[in-house]
């Protein structure tokens, strides 16, 4: 029986299993990134085969039987994150990717598809240390922590980024439900530490797709900056006083609109965005 053993910020994460196949599909959910915070609880899953499939086991309660390797893979996932979840304070979830920039944080915000996964990609390739891709959160104090999962990297990216190029075997897979190939990458995997630690928000960069076209950038008012934000934000509470936390954040940071043309233009607006 191996142990696998992984944290998400105030949650350690245990898993029991003796199958080689799920080991290997497991590789998607797990991921090690040095984490600022301590453990506040701890969840262990148990995963046994036998005749009518994959027992599932969650603190000892059975959540699931699955035939194949990748659906434990997905219930696992689906049941950690939750647990993750409930051991955190209360926080608003920004869908945004993080990176340090000169010292100093920035957050990349935009819809799926807008291509945040693909520029944070070129920013580690670039040398700027990079923290999430999909996830930021930020808790009643204004602090913003980047969210501990493995950067979800579709096929149509490794040909934008050349250093990825003849890579793809090298990252574990997962299948979504309409078939497509969604590979883990993280920044230890590119030759980066993956550091997460909470930070103030320095800069707020609001994605626009224009795939192939120009890249440009504009700064943006605050009020603007809220509305922006707050589409792209889910709440505890829909409360006047996480909507202040957030103007409150935007007042403070430096806030643009950046129409995305590709991936390397781009980067090269986010590396001089205080000159």
């Amino acid at each position: 029986m191996s142990l696998i053993r992984f944290q998400m910020l105030t949650c350690a994460i245990d898993i029991a299993v003796d199958d080689p196949e799920v080991i290997a599909a497991l590789r998607y959910l797990v991921q090690q990134a040095e984490q600022a915070v301590e453990p506040q609880a701890r969840v262990r899953y148990d995963v046994t085969g036998g005749p009518e499939g994959f027992r599932i086991l969650e603190d000892g309660v059975l959540i699931g039987i699955e035939a194949r390797p990748h659906d434990v893979m997905y219930v696992i996932y689906n049941r950690a994150h939750e647990a993750a979840y409930r051991t955190l304070p209360a926080h608003a979830r920004i869908h945004a990717g993080c990176a340090t920039v000169a010292g100093r944080r920035v957050v990349l915000v935009g819809s799926k598809e807008v291509g945040k996964t693909t520029l944070i990609l070129r920013l580690i390739h670039d040398g700027i240390e990079v923290h999430g891709d999909e996830l930021v959160l930020i808790t009643a104090d204004g602090r913003a922590w980047p969210y501990p999962r493995l950067f979800h990297v579709r096929p149509t990216t490794f040909p934008l980024i050349p250093e990825l190029t003849g890579r793809e075997e090298e990252f574990p897979v997962s299948r979504l439900s309409n078939g497509q190939v969604v590979y883990g990458v993280s920044p230890t995997d590119l030759g980066q530490d993956w550091r997460i630690a909470p930070a103030p928000i320095d800069a707020v960069v609001y994605l626009e797709r224009n795939h192939g076209a120009e890249t440009s950038a504009r700064e943006i008012t605050p009020e603007a900056a809220l509305q922006r934000l707050s589409q792209h934000t889910s709440f505890p509470e829909r409360s006047v006083e996480w909507f202040a936390l957030l103007f409150g954040l935007v007042k403070q940071a430096r806030n643009l609109v950046l129409i995305n043309g590709g991936p390397q233009e781009a980067a090269a607006i986010v590396k001089n965005i205080w000159g």
